[in-house]
């Protein structure tokens, strides 16, 4: 049988595709720039203002760009913020006055927890004697014993506050993104792509931001300069301070 052109298969027909459309984390179904829900299934989709932050493929939520699980049904998310997310760096200044409200954290902490070893270490220093007659340390034997015993304990105390200080940075970054200084400027720890920090990238950050006593703190000056205001810990262990909201 020969095909007349009235018996010819019409040509499928051609539909216009919206552009920047919505894709559906459930389905997977394209969406309108415009629909707030999934025409096929029903799913919330992620709203333009949510850029930088992840969506809960189970419910619809958005969830900050550091979370691991979604806040309100709990299911795992993905490690990264969406690609090309613009991040907020956080400058120099506002850094410092993170850096400020730690320290004075730490330093509070470390008192309760040190000077209970200090105390009698500087007594067994100074003896029971009235400071202007140590009749004790006319005997030099006893002057470098007490010595010792006072410099083994300062070198205890010291590895009491570094520890402290390594928990609390690397408890902090690893499992908050942020210790309570950088909380309370509204700053957090992430890697370059917007994921979460690790426990040993946040225990090694710890170590690699020492190297800044080295130049006795003028290398925190580099924040200032560099284009992603990262420190040379920060470079080193790939990670970026940004900017919470």
């Amino acid at each position: 049988m020969v095909n007349t052109p009235e018996h010819q298969p019409s040509a499928p027909e051609v539909t216009a595709q919206p552009v920047n459309q919505k894709p559906c984390a459930k389905c997977g179904a394209l969406n309108t720039p415009d629909a707030k829900f999934c025409y096929q299934c029903g799913q919330p989709l992620p709203e333009a203002a949510a850029t930088g932050k992840k969506t809960c493929a189970g419910c619809g939520t958005i969830n900050e760009a550091a979370s691991q699980y979604c806040l309100k049904c709990g299911l795992k998310l993905p490690e990264g913020a969406a690609p090309g997310t613009p991040l907020k760096y956080g400058g120099f200044w506002l850094r410092l006055g993170a850096f400020i409200i730690d320290s004075i954290v730490l330093s509070v902490v470390s008192s309760i927890i040190t000077t209970p070893l200090m105390l009698p270490a500087m007594k067994e220093f100074l003896g029971d004697m009235p400071p202007y007659y140590y009749s004790d340390y006319n005997d030099p034997a006893v002057f470098f014993e007490r010595v010792g015993q006072f410099m083994g304990a300062m070198f205890l105390i010291s590895l009491v506050q570094m520890l402290l200080n390594c928990a609390y940075y690397t408890v902090g970054v690893g499992k908050w993104g942020a210790t309570i200084g950088k909380a309370a400027c509204g700053l957090k720890v992430v890697r370059a792509d917007g994921a979460r920090v690790s426990y040993w990238r946040a225990f090694a950050r710890y170590w690699a931001h020492l190297l800044n006593n080295l130049t006795a703190g003028l290398s925190y000056l580099v924040i200032a300069f560099s284009g992603k205001k990262q420190g040379i810990h920060d470079m080193i262990c790939d990670t970026l301070v940004v900017k919470k909201n």
